[in-house]
């Protein structure tokens, strides 16, 4: 699902991720953790660096984000979710396990991925009413469900829905936040590249 050969910041992988999470004993996943980071950057929340590892550490139920590489990590995660959102090129990727790992575990994952997105919408003070389109909140509402359906799948492992099914929702779902932040953060969207980096 990540963008290969693009001039777009890649996401760290999935799997990496994951293993730092448990390492530092956080309480949310990596697709739940990006969900809420790319629901607080649509409603048009921004960190600078250092209180971003203090929001992330909130995030994770944890007391502070101290191993180097989880820290790299982060600061990575969060430029890569900011560049590509506002991205001219619609390279935004979602934060879920690799196309490898069993359905149930990806519809489960793509589930928490909405579950944090709204929740991060929701705590940067993002308003729904009089400011989405109608096609946002719509989205928004698709979002609730996927999260609830997601869970239910992700609990058999014989749910989940066939490849074609699942990328489908996935595809919505990215479109859908591409949507939301481009719609909230009009005036920011197009200065979310580093300084002298091409958007495309």
């Amino acid at each position: 699902m990540l963008s290969k050969d693009s001039s777009e910041q890649s996401l760290p992988e999935f799997d990496k991720l994951a293993n730092l999470f448990v390492q530092a004993g956080a309480f949310c996943s990596p697709a739940e953790f990006h969900g809420t980071l790319c629901g607080h950057l649509a409603a048009g929340g921004r960190y600078d660096p250092a209180n971003w590892l203090l929001a992330a550490a909130e995030m994770m139920e944890i007391a502070v984000v101290s191993e180097q590489e989880l820290s790299a990590s982060l600061q990575a995660l969060y430029q890569a979710s900011l560049q590509q959102l506002g991205g001219s090129n619609f390279e935004f990727a979602l934060l879920l396990p690799e196309d490898e790992t069993p359905m149930s575990q990806r519809a489960k994952a793509l589930g928490e991925w909405c579950h944090g997105f709204l929740g991060g919408y929701g705590m940067a003070g993002g308003s729904v009413e009089g400011k989405l389109s109608d096609d946002a909140l719509d989205a928004m509402q698709d979002m609730v469900q996927i999260s609830q359906i997601a869970a239910e799948q992700g609990d058999d492992p014989e749910a989940g829905g066939e490849e074609a099914d699942f990328f489908e929702v996935y595809e919505y779902v990215r479109m859908s936040a591409m949507l939301i932040f481009s719609e909230c953060n009009q005036p920011v969207a197009a200065q979310s590249a580093p300084a002298g980096e091409p958007l495309h």
